[in-house]
C-alpha cells in the first residue's frame, strides 16, 4: 500500500520546558516518521526545542504560550485551539500529549467528538497512588497510548489499548566501545537530573562500602523545581564521601559516557531508563536496581547486573562488577542496546500504532 494515500497528521504536544532524554527520542522519533506515512509537527513550551525541530525535523513547530494561568489555562487555550494552532493549517488527524501534565486535559473534554483523535505517550511513572489513580481515569479519555515500558504500562492496567515501545536512540549502530581503552575502572557514572525522586543517596552510601580508590561522578543538573534539593545533596555529598564525588552539571549527550567506567541507576521507579542504553551502546556496564522499567532493559550478569534498591550492600556489590565486567558482557550488552534503539523499526511501529488509531476515529 503507498503511503501518500494514508499520510497521517501527527501533532506532538509537549509542555517540557527542558529537554532531557525523552525529548531527545522525540527528536529522533520525527526524523523517522515521515518515511511510514507520518507528517509530524511541534508544539511546545521550549523555544530550544522549536529551533531544533526545525532544524534536525525539519518540520513545523508552535511556540505554546507560557502556562502562567495554570490547568485552567491551559483548557481554555486548548479549547481555542484543539483542532489548529494556525487556522491555515492542516487539520491533524491525530495529537499525541507528550507531557504526562497535560493528561487530565483529555478528561476535560478538549479532545471530543469531532476532534482529532488523542494519544498518550506515556514515559513517566507517578510515585504515589493517588497519582497513578488520576492518571488511568485521565487516559481513558484518549484513544489510545503508548507506554515506554511494562513498568510504565502498569499503571493503566487493565487498559486493553496500551502498546509497549521503548526509545530510538540515532545512529546507534555508529556507536563504538570506549571502555577498553579507558583501563581506571574506578570511575562510577550518574547521568541525568538531580531530584528526589532519583534516590541519589543509594549511590552515596554504596560508594561508601568500595574502596575510596572508587569516585563518584555525577553528569547533569536539577529541574527548574529542584534546585534546593540539589544544593542539600551536594552538601551530604561532600560530608560523606568529601572528593570521591565529582559534579559536572549538564553536560551533552555524545560525550554523557566520556570518562566514566560503569553506569549507576538508583531509581527503582524510573519508567525506562534511556541513560541505561546510552551506556551499553558505548560499552559502558551498568549496575541497575532490580525493579521498575530500568530491569526491562539488563540481564543479571549477562547484559549488566542488577540489585535490591533497599540494599546499600546489594548496590555495592553490583557495582563493583560493573567496574570489573569483562568484554563479553559488554559486547552482549552492546548488541541487545542496538536491537532495542533502532530507530526506524521504532518509527515503523509508532507509525503503524498512531495509523490505527486515526483510522478507528473515521
Amino acid at each position: 500500500m503507498s503511503f501518500e494515500r494514508t499520510l497521517v497528521r501527527a501533532t506532538f504536544v509537549s509542555s517540557a520546558v527542558d529537554a532531557w532524554g525523552a525529548e531527545e527520542s522525540l527528536l529522533t522519533l520525527a526524523r523517522y516518521l515521515p518515511d511510514f506515512g507520518v507528517v509530524p509537527t511541534l508544539w511546545t513550551r521550549n523555544a530550544n526545542l522549536v529551533t531544533r525541530w526545525v532544524s534536525e525535523v525539519g518540520a513545523p513547530a508552535q511556540l505554546m504560550p507560557p502556562a502562567e494561568g495554570g490547568r485552567i489555562a491551559d483548557a481554555l487555550w486548548w479549547a481555542r485551539h484543539a483542532d489548529s494552532v494556525d487556522p491555515t493549517a492542516a487539520r491533524p488527524d491525530v495529537k499525541v500529549i507528550f507531557s504526562i501534565d497535560l493528561a487530565p486535559l483529555a478528561a476535560m473534554g478538549i479532545f471530543g467528538r469531532g476532534r482529532p483523535a488523542a494519544v498518550l505517550d506515556l514515559h513517566d511513572f507517578l510515585p504515589t497512588r493517588a497519582g497513578r489513580l488520576k492518571l488511568k481515569v485521565a487516559a481513558s479519555a484518549f484513544d489510545g497510548v503508548i507506554a515506554i515500558s511494562a513498568f510504565a504500562a502498569s499503571q493503566l492496567q487493565p487498559r486493553a489499548s496500551t502498546a509497549v515501545l521503548g526509545r530510538p536512540i540515532a545512529d546507534s549502530e555508529s556507536t563504538v566501545s570506549r571502555r577498553s581503552a579507558e583501563p581506571d575502572r574506578g570511575r562510577v557514572g550518574i547521568v541525568g537530573r538531580i531530584d528526589p525522586d532519583k534516590n541519589l543517596e543509594l549511590a552515596l552510601r554504596a560508594l561508601a562500602r568500595l574502596p575510596e580508590t572508587v569516585r563518584l561522578i555525577i553528569k547533569g543538573t536539577a529541574s527548574s523545581a529542584g534546585t534546593a534539593y540539589e544544593r542539600a545533596f551536594k552538601s551530604l555529598a561532600e560530608t560523606t564521601l568529601g572528593d570521591r564525588v565529582i559534579f559536572t552539571g549538564r553536560v551533552n549527550n555524545s560525550t554523557a559516557m566520556d570518562g566514566i567506567d560503569a553506569l549507576l541507576v538508583t531509581n527503582g521507579r524510573e519508567a525506562l531508563g534511556r541513560t541505561i542504553l546510552e551506556a551499553q551502546l558505548r560499552g559502558v556496564p551498568v549496575a541497575v536496581p532490580s525493579v521498575g522499567g530500568a530491569s526491562e532493559l539488563v540481564v543479571d550478569g549477562q547484559t549488566g547486573y542488577v540489585f535490591d534498591p533497599a540494599d546499600d550492600r546489594a548496590a555495592a556489590h553490583a557495582i563493583q562488577n560493573a567496574l570489573t565486567a569483562d568484554i563479553e558482557l559488554i559486547e552482549r550488552s552492546r548488541d541487545a542496546a542496538i536491537r532495542r534503539t533502532d530507530p526506524r523499526a521504532y518509527a515503523k511501529q509508532y507509525a503503524k500504532y498512531l495509523r490505527d488509531i486515526s483510522q478507528r476515529r473515521l
